[in-house]
Protein backbone atom coordinates (compact mmCIF):
# COMPACT_ATOMS: atom_id res chain seq x y z
CA UNK A 1 0.00 0.00 0.00
CA UNK A 2 2.79 2.42 0.91
CA UNK A 3 4.68 1.64 -2.32
CA UNK A 4 1.54 2.36 -4.32
CA UNK A 5 1.14 5.76 -2.60
CA UNK A 6 4.78 6.61 -3.29
CA UNK A 7 4.46 5.63 -6.94
CA UNK A 8 1.33 7.76 -7.30
CA UNK A 9 3.06 10.65 -5.56
CA UNK A 10 6.08 10.42 -7.83
CA UNK A 11 3.83 10.37 -10.89
CA UNK A 12 1.93 13.46 -9.72
CA UNK A 13 5.08 15.44 -8.92
CA UNK A 14 6.69 14.45 -12.21
CA UNK A 15 3.58 15.51 -14.13
CA UNK A 16 3.62 18.91 -12.40
CA UNK A 17 7.33 19.30 -13.16
CA UNK A 18 6.73 18.45 -16.82
CA UNK A 19 3.85 20.95 -16.90
CA UNK A 20 6.08 23.75 -15.66
CA UNK A 21 8.84 22.83 -18.11
CA UNK A 22 6.24 23.09 -20.88
CA UNK A 23 5.05 26.42 -19.46
CA UNK A 24 8.61 27.70 -19.50
CA UNK A 25 9.03 26.59 -23.11
CA UNK A 26 5.67 28.07 -24.09
CA UNK A 27 6.50 31.49 -22.67
CA UNK A 28 9.95 31.98 -24.22
CA UNK A 29 11.11 32.41 -27.78
CA UNK A 30 10.52 29.11 -29.61
CA UNK A 31 7.19 28.24 -28.05
CA UNK A 32 5.88 31.79 -27.99
CA UNK A 33 6.29 32.51 -31.72
CA UNK A 34 2.87 31.22 -32.86
CA UNK A 35 1.17 33.49 -30.31
CA UNK A 36 3.36 36.59 -30.69
CA UNK A 37 0.84 38.85 -32.37
CA UNK A 38 -1.37 41.72 -31.35
CA UNK A 39 -4.55 40.98 -33.24
CA UNK A 40 -7.15 39.64 -32.60
CA UNK A 41 -8.04 41.39 -29.38
CA UNK A 42 -9.52 39.01 -26.83
CA UNK A 43 -11.38 40.50 -23.87
CA UNK A 44 -9.78 43.84 -24.72
CA UNK A 45 -6.25 42.45 -24.53
CA UNK A 46 -3.82 41.81 -27.36
CA UNK A 47 -3.71 38.14 -28.24
CA UNK A 48 -0.17 37.65 -26.88
CA UNK A 49 -1.16 39.09 -23.49
CA UNK A 50 -4.30 36.93 -23.43
CA UNK A 51 -2.11 33.89 -24.16
CA UNK A 52 0.16 34.74 -21.21
CA UNK A 53 -2.87 35.25 -18.97
CA UNK A 54 -4.30 31.84 -19.97
CA UNK A 55 -0.99 30.11 -19.26
CA UNK A 56 -0.82 31.85 -15.88
CA UNK A 57 -4.38 30.80 -14.95
CA UNK A 58 -3.70 27.22 -16.08
CA UNK A 59 -0.52 27.14 -13.94
CA UNK A 60 -2.50 28.38 -10.96
CA UNK A 61 -5.05 25.60 -11.54
CA UNK A 62 -2.30 22.97 -11.68
CA UNK A 63 -0.75 24.20 -8.43
CA UNK A 64 -4.15 24.39 -6.74
CA UNK A 65 -4.94 20.83 -7.85
CA UNK A 66 -1.57 19.69 -6.48
CA UNK A 67 -2.30 21.44 -3.18
CA UNK A 68 -5.75 19.83 -2.90
CA UNK A 69 -4.23 16.42 -3.70
CA UNK A 70 -1.58 16.88 -1.00
CA UNK A 71 -4.21 17.96 1.56
CA UNK A 72 -6.35 14.92 0.75
CA UNK A 73 -3.33 12.67 1.29
CA UNK A 74 -2.19 14.47 4.44
CA UNK A 75 1.05 15.61 2.82
CA UNK A 76 0.63 19.38 2.96
CA UNK A 77 2.61 19.89 6.17
CA UNK A 78 -0.02 22.20 7.65
CA UNK A 79 -1.04 22.03 11.28
CA UNK A 80 -4.59 20.90 11.97
CA UNK A 81 -4.85 23.37 14.87
CA UNK A 82 -5.39 26.24 12.47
Amino acid sequence: MEDERRATGRWIYRAVAVWFLLVFWAMVWPGYLPFARIRPFVLGMPFSLFYYACVLVASFAVLFALYRWEVSRGLSGEDDDG
